[in-house]
């Protein structure tokens, strides 16, 4: 049904953008016959692939133009290359836009490093990268990417004004000749590169709460979808977008890379009339559950398996919590197993996620008995059990079980 819906979508930009033309215009200076490329965005941050371009330019009398058709909305880049250093630069644009104008100085740009050329800023808060940027256009996309990059750009300096502490710190304690205090500090240096990603992810997910609805939210997604400690999140804000959003060429590139598309296969129906007496692990207080007891207080208990660390079974997490606060009193109760191994990580994110029902863990992930028992091989994955300890359905999803609340409680 997905794969009908995106080819209709896909047909229907097609037939929309039939004959619309695009035209990008720049004023370089510096940087005469420097070779100009138009190419779809390369949402691989950290694997730069080199595409084949869509129209080839170069800077003549510090000016260039190139102009089409495309049938295709979305994010595109124009490479400015050097020929004779190889120094590139890269600024996204959103097209279709009849009139986009990059305007840009390379003098002071360091040969070999790759440069993205942000709307208005200096490039990663490094001053002296280029005197002078900017993009103009007609769509109004394009100031919503200028929006992302300077959330983004603020929060870079942030991170290389720790950076700059974090070094001044660690050449201080290396001359006091302290054995432990350097090797603690060395640990922070050592760790520094780690947190860039988590300062630019963060500036994702602030965008994206502050345009719920935008393309640009798609964009900041792709870009770091890697990082963890944001990317569980990154699964609801995508299920929030317009379906048109979801169907468009990055949204499903998007929806790729959170994995959405692998729904856990219904291959256990036949367990339905089967009963379980017990559950193994404890709870974070670090007690066992009574599941007989459980189930026979309740019209209904569902059993959901998930993990911290894991996007689509978390991601489902705030959607039981609102079912069980709207059927509690009614006799509905959940038990949550998680494949954690870490403690902490674990109970942080019951925390973060502000669930009140009943978890419970073995602290093994996919070691854990459980895992092996129920025959996991995808989260998330459920069981919802009468009052008897029966299993009555098995693999439903947040709306099937809220549907099935409503008809029978």
């Amino acid at each position: 049904m997905l794969a009908l819906l995106s080819l209709a979508a896909c047909q229907q930009e097609v037939k929309h953008l039939k004959g619309r033309g695009y035209k990008v215009t720049g004023a370089v200076a510096n940087c005469e016959g420097c070779e100009v490329k138009l190419q779809l965005y390369d949402y691989n941050q950290y694997k730069y692939v080199q595409q084949t371009p869509i129209r080839v330019d170069s800077v003549k009398n510090n000016h260039f133009t190139i102009k089409g058709r495309t049938t295709r909305a979305g994010f595109y880049e124009v490479h400015i290359k050097d020929k004779a250093t190889g120094q590139p630069m890269v600024a996204i644009i959103y097209l279709p836009a009849t009139a986009v104008h990059l305007t840009a100085d390379t003098k002071g740009l360091v040969p070999g490093e790759w440069q993205p050329v942000q709307s208005e800023l200096h490039a990663a808060g490094r001053p002296g990268s280029f005197d002078n940027i900017s993009i103009t256009s007609n769509s109004p996309v394009q100031a919503e990417i200028t929006k992302y990059f300077l959330l983004q750009d603020s929060l870079v300096v942030e991170y290389l004004k720790k950076e700059k502490k974090t070094y001044a710190a660690y050449r201080s304690t290396y001359d006091s000749g302290n054995p432990k205090l350097i090797n603690a500090w060395a640990d922070s240096v050592r760790d520094l590169p780690n947190k860039l990603p988590l300062y630019k992810a963060y500036a994702a997910d602030l965008f994206i709460r502050q345009h719920p609805q935008s393309e640009v939210a798609i964009l900041a997604m792709l870009e770091n979808y890697h990082e963890k400690t944001t990317n569980y999140r990154f699964y609801r804000y995508f299920n929030a977008l317009p379906l048109s959003r979801q169907l468009t060429f990055y949204g499903q590139a998007l929806a790729r890379k959170l994995n959405l598309s692998n729904k856990p296969a219904r291959s256990k129906q036949h367990w339905v009339g089967s009963s379980i007496t017990y559950l193994k692990g404890k709870t974070p207080a670090k007690a066992e559950l009574d599941v007989k007891k459980i189930f026979s207080q309740n019209k209904y208990t569902l059993l959901t398996f998930w993990a911290s660390w894991n996007v689509p079974s978390r991601a489902q997490m705030p959607e039981y919590q609102r079912l069980y606060q709207q059927h509690q009193k009614q006799g509905f109760e959940i038990i949550a197993v998680s494949f954690d191994q870490d403690y902490k990580a674990w109970t942080q994110a019951i925390a973060d996620e502000a669930l009140t029902f009943q978890h419970v863990s073995e602290l093994k992930g996919e070691d854990a008995f459980e895992y092996r028992r129920f025959r996991i091989r995808d989260i998330p994955f459920n069981i919802l059990f009468d009052n008897r300890g029966t299993m009555v359905a098995v693999d439903l999803t947040p709306q099937e079980v809220a549907r099935k609340l409503k008809q029978n409680l």
